[in-house]
């Protein structure tokens, strides 16, 4: 009897959703008037940088890109000493390109000034690395006034190696758009990061991802 009430309350849910997005496709809506998104974004999955997003109808296609330089992070790990001898790797030099495909479930106006879209979204993104490898090694200094203690020392840095990676998940996301142009994304989804020739990904969980873009 449960099983039977439970399909029924399914098949009853699903068909509501139909209807919501049947109605909502044969309405004029903001995402139709002004269908192109320019401004910037943040994510592990579908790229950080600068970011432009379309809607054809229901269904999206958003692209990012980005380039970042961290020369702060060279002067940090190359000061002595550090807490641990483990080598540890330094990625100064970033980029990344992220495409993401959306599927638009509902949306709907509260009045003039406020618009708001629910979607699904399938993204991957192709980053590279510049990465350098500090090495340290366990030194014992012996103070004319004090007791013996231990510190880590560096002792080389490798030269840069560039390591590229993929990143892929998918989700869903809000889009909320203020005065018709003024648009906020904000995304969850499920990805991972690997790295070329690791067979474990590097970073793997629930990530959010969020943008802020101009709608014209």
């Amino acid at each position: 009897m449960k099983n039977k009430l439970s399909k029924i309350l399914f098949l009853f849910l699903l068909f509501s959703l139909f209807i919501v997005i049947s109605a909502t496709a044969d309405d004029e809506n903001i995402f139709n008037t002004y269908d192109n998104a320019l401004g910037g974004f943040f994510g592990p999955i579908a790229g950080s940088g600068l970011s432009h997003q379309h809607w054809f109808g229901k269904v999206g296609f958003q692209y990012a890109a980005g380039l970042f330089y961290y020369p702060e992070e060279q002067e940090l790990y190359a000061i002595s000493p550090y807490y641990t001898a483990d080598p540890v790797n330094v990625d100064e030099f970033t980029y990344n390109i992220g495409v993401e495909v959306q599927y638009m479930l509902y949306e709907d106006s509260y009045g003039d000034w406020f618009d708001g879209c629910l979607y699904l979204f399938l993204g991957g993104m192709h980053i590279g690395v510049m990465r350098t490898t500090y090495y340290y090694e366990e030194v014992t200094v012996n103070p004319e006034d004090g007791s013996p203690y231990k510190e880590y020392r560096n002792t080389s840095v490798s030269e840069p190696v560039y390591v590229p990676g993929l990143a892929g998940g998918l989700g869903f996301g809000f889009e909320l758009v203020f005065f018709d142009h003024f648009s906020v994304p904000f995304e969850i989804g499920i990805g991972g990061t690997w790295e070329f020739g690791s067979i474990m990904p590097v970073d793997a969980g629930l990530n959010p991802q969020a943008g802020i873009r101009y709608r014209f």
